[in-house]
């Protein structure tokens, strides 16, 4: 699209032509200008459809019961501390009062949180966004799960 864009733009470019007066006059072609410009948007409307369809897929991907890692989780005494993606889970720790995070610490359980409202470990972490398609072209290769490895 950015070639195509380039093409139109040279397209309209003006031609400059000298005055009587010896300045220089500038000639634009606005029925190309125009042609062009509703292209261009003939192409963004076309990329809005499509990721509107890509949208409407992770959706139904998701009705359809596909589990998905939703965000990063600690479990401190049983209970879940999480914050929404693209949250790590130092800012996890970072959240909990100190005093709290000082008396659990080392007791921590890092994971994940799913789609079903599970908190599981970073190896079933792992498998989940396999399935799911979640990782990341840059994912570690380690069994285990890491945030960086989804968002």
């Amino acid at each position: 699209m950015v070639e195509r864009f380039r093409i139109w733009a040279h397209d309209c470019d003006p031609e400059i032509t000298p005055d009587e007066r010896g300045g220089w006059v500038t000639h634009f072609d606005y029925a190309a200008l125009e042609s062009n410009v509703a292209t261009l948007r003939a192409e963004i409307d076309q990329l809005r459809r499509e990721l509107d369809a890509i949208r409407n897929e992770t959706i139904e991907e998701a009705a359809k019961g596909v589990e998905r890692i939703v965000a990063a989780a600690l479990q401190l005494d049983g209970v879940t501390h999480s914050l929404p993606a693209p949250a790590r889970h130092h800012d996890v720790m970072y959240a909990l009062d100190e005093a709290y995070w000082q008396k659990h610490m080392g007791k921590e359980r890092s994971g994940f949180l799913t789609s079903e409202g599970r908190f599981v470990n970073r190896f079933e972490a792992k498998d989940i966004a396999r399935h799911a398609g979640q990782l990341l072209k840059r994912a570690s290769k380690l069994p285990e799960l890491f945030s960086e490895d989804v968002w």
